[in-house]
């Protein structure tokens, strides 16, 4: 009787470890739908546009969220062409994932934190920087980004290599 509040908590610290260690597994299709939900095309009244934008963004953000977990536990999700025919959803929630992040959300996307993370990532095999072009490439094209993140993003294409990868460079505004 003397050990069993050893074992009990034993029996807590066993059950509390595997729950937390629980592997992710992400269900690449749902987060595509989300990704492409709350579209504005054919939309006209300002204030449906403006939450059908807020809600998009937040599912970008989830997904990125969900993807961030995965990495820091398991990897980066791969993604290569290899793999495409065998999981399209996967491929495309990642890289749609990625490129609206780096538009919407640049001072996350080209933090310190991501570079360093992705860096890592690269490093262990788990991504490559290919898979990085997209978001790179059609971020550059469509967005200028605020002049308060030109060295994040000069640090993030410098650090993971993305130079031989790009057709251009970003460009910067100057934002209140």
């Amino acid at each position: 009787m003397k050990y069993f509040p050893l074992l009990l908590i034993a029996l807590i610290l066993c059950f509390t470890a595997c729950k937390t260690n629980k592997p992710v597994d992400l269900d690449y299709c749902e987060m595509l739908t989300k990704d492409q939900s709350h579209l504005n095309e054919g939309v006209t009244d300002p204030n449906k546009r403006k939450e059908n934008t807020s809600l998009r963004n937040k599912g970008f953000e989830e997904n990125f969220q969900q993807i961030l977990v995965l990495t820091k536990q398991q990897g980066f999700p791969n993604v290569s062409f290899e793999g495409l025919p065998k999981d399209s959803c996967k491929y495309w929630a990642v890289t749609a994932t990625l490129i609206h992040m780096a538009q919407t959300k640049p001072e996350v996307f080209f933090s310190e934190e991501i570079t360093t993370l992705f860096k890592e990532e690269i490093t262990k095999g788990n991504l490559d920087s290919d898979d990085l072009t997209p978001a790179y490439r059609i971020s550059f094209t469509t967005e200028q980004f605020c002049q308060n993140l030109e060295a994040s993003v000069k640090n993030a294409i410098q650090t993971l290599g993305m130079e031989p990868h790009l057709n251009g460079s970003p460009t910067f505004k100057k934002c209140d």
